[in-house]
């Protein structure tokens, strides 16, 4: 495959854009939920091979930490309760804000040796593209790439969706080589792929459905079939034992004072399901090392419902359409129109659909299983769908009138990708009115991650002017150490413990995360309503009453527009004393007799 001077510099200089986009971007945010836990589980391993901090996730956690081995870094004792009983969020904590550690520098890091793995899935992109579509092929499928805001956002955080998007797309091509041919060379790259896939994220372990449907597709003999079986189940069971160092316990030492998991064994396989009966009789047997499999239960028995809100509606279980919305409203408008030409062009040309086989194996395997989950917690977890797609645009250059349409759509993802920056976790498209409407459309990770402290003290600094502060976050950073003086509203998770007295509202400055306006999380989530409104005159502890006060402010808060953004995150409401006596014992609408949050 010859390539010429000119399209190797166009290569070069998009993937050069990607970190410098990303990266200065990911620099104006604080860490953003999962990262200072992602970033803890990986040091535990490069400080002792510990592996206590349970997680499938383990291999880009110690992608993700293998720049602190360079780094002045103060990590928990072994008597500090967060590590003899693991819990991972505060570990998390406690190693970026309390052992003294350049917390920005810890991210910093972190982020950047995602976005090397952000570029490596670049090329693989324009690769795999230009090796069907053609040189126009692949770099239309890398610009739509280098300059998708989604790619953008998580490609540059301490998170494994990407990585789990390039283990993805790297082991479904080379399962697709080495089943239409088998060779020695083809099956231990389709080997180490797969088995490097198995220690990225647990929604991995539907590689082996997209193999069996691709097995299928090819029909291949059965004396090569089955060696391409034998040798990625060896390969890849060495390489799991391997990366736990061959010991079955997750603990490193034999310190009988060691408490065990966060979670007991039986709690986490309470639920007599099929897989948590195969990995129960996994852990019987010792077939895997005892922290992969745990890990494996505790994303079984979670994965089982999670609240979820989405256009003005709760859920405490799912919808099938949560991850087809969100994919519509968090793609830019030009990269839609090029897909849609491409799926033109390949409905036309079947020798170009059939050689793009792989990918809609892996598109439909995936989404399968996505609209059938039960967990609808965030846009990021159909990331892979966005690589494969842009691969299928190259197939828009085969179009008559792509010169035209297809420039002009790529210079609308530039402006758009240009304009949202640095915000590109909170992207929405016109369908939604724009990431200034994002908060009455989808919350958490599709939009507010905790990601906008730096912003917020800015803004503060600007417009408090003496006002009293409230602020209600969600995350896992630690608003102090951004020097902001706030007052705490019910916040999620490290921040949502109240005091024994709550503290009373009062005019000033309230701040709200977009996830904890809709009150997602809380235990009174959804509409207010009659239910509500007694318990709240009712209530029974001083947690209860500042649960429901919350909520009733929230309430209020969501039937008018904010005074101001910040990131598109972060909601600012500027309270008069009025306002606050409204939203404590006011009636501002009809309220229904139940809050509305669907089964």
């Amino acid at each position: 495959m010859r390539i010429r001077r000119a399209e190797k510099a166009a290569v070069i200089c998009l993937l050069a854009l990607y970190p410098i986009a990303g990266l200065t971007a990911a620099a104006t945010k604080s860490p953003t939920y999962d990262e200072p836990a992602h970033l803890a589980a990986g040091y535990s391993i490069h400080a002792g091979g510990d592996h206590r901090v349970a997680d499938p996730t383990h291999l880009p956690q110690w992608w993700f930490a293998l720049p602190l081995r360079f780094m002045n870094v103060r990590f928990v004792d072994d008597v500090h309760s967060a590590w003899r009983r693991p819990h991972v969020e505060l570990l998390g904590s406690e190693l970026l804000y309390a052992l003294g550690n350049d917390a920005d520098a810890m991210i910093f890091a972190g982020r950047a040796m995602n976005a090397l793995l952000a570029m490596v899935l670049g090329t693989l992109v324009w690769w795999w593209s230009r090796r069907i579509f053609g040189p126009m092929g692949g770099l239309v499928s890398l610009t739509l790439y280098a300059l998708s805001p989604t790619i953008l956002a998580h490609g540059c955080l301490i998170t494994a969706d990407l990585a789990a998007a390039l283990g993805f797309i790297l082991s479904t091509g080379l399962l697709w080589r080495v089943i239409k041919r088998f060779t020695w060379p083809r099956a231990i790259a389709s080997s180490l792929a797969v088995a490097a896939l198995l220690l990225t994220k647990p929604s991995c372990v539907l590689i082996v459905p997209i193999a069996i449907v691709l097995a299928l597709l090819q029909r291949p003999k059965f004396k090569p079939l089955a060696w391409i079986v034998v040798t990625h189940i060896a390969i890849g069971f060495v390489a799991i034992w391997g990366f736990y160092q061959f010991r079955y316990s997750a603990f490193a030492d034999a310190d009988p004072a060691v408490e065990g998991f966060r979670e007991s064994w039986e709690q986490v396989l309470a639920d007599d399901t099929l897989p948590g009966r195969v990995i129960g009789f996994a852990r019987d047997r010792r077939l895997l090392p005892e922290s992969y499999l745990y890990g494996y239960a505790r994303f079984t028995r979670t994965w089982q419902g999670r609240k979820a809100f989405m256009n003005g509606r709760w859920t405490e279980s799912s919808w099938p359409t949560f991850f087809p919305y969100a994919l519509l409203v968090k793609t830019t408008l030009g990269a839609i129109v090029i897909t849609i030409v491409a799926l033109y062009v390949l409905g036309r040309q079947k020798r170009l659909l059939r050689r793009t086989t792989p990918i809609w194996v892996l598109l439909a395997v995936y989404w399968l299983v996505a609209v059938t989950t039960d967990v609808n917690i965030g846009h990021r977890h159909v990331l892979l769908t966005y690589p494969a797609m842009f691969i299928l645009c190259g197939a828009a250059t085969r179009w008559r009138y792509a010169k035209v349409v297809v420039g002009v759509a790529l210079l609308a993802v530039a402006v758009e990708s240009v304009a949202i920056w640095p915000h590109y976790l909170a992207y929405f498209n016109v369908f939604t009115g724009g990431p200034r409407n994002a908060y009455r459309h989808l919350v958490d990770s599709s939009l507010d991650w905790g990601q906008d402290l730096p912003a917020l003290k800015t803004y503060l600094d600007k417009h408090a002017k003496g006002q009293r502060v409230y602020l209600s976050y969600f995350g896992t950073a630690d608003p102090t150490t951004y020097g902001i003086d706030f007052t705490p509203l019910p916040s999620f998770i490290l921040y949502q413990r109240p005091a024994r007295e709550p503290a009373p509202y009062g005019p000033g400055i309230y701040c709200v995360s977009a996830t904890m306006l809709q009150t997602t999380y809380l235990k009174y989530t959804g509409r207010w309503c009659r239910e509500y409104e007694q318990a709240y005159r009712q209530a029974q502890s001083a947690e209860q009453f500042e649960q429901l006060r919350f909520a009733r402010l929230a309430a209020m808060l969501r039937q008018r527009e904010p005074d101001a953004q910040v990131g598109y995150s972060i909601l600012i409401y500027n309270l008069s004393p009025q306002d606050v006596m409204t939203a404590q014992v006011g009636q501002w609408a009809q309220w229904p007799n139940t809050p509305g949050v669907e089964p």
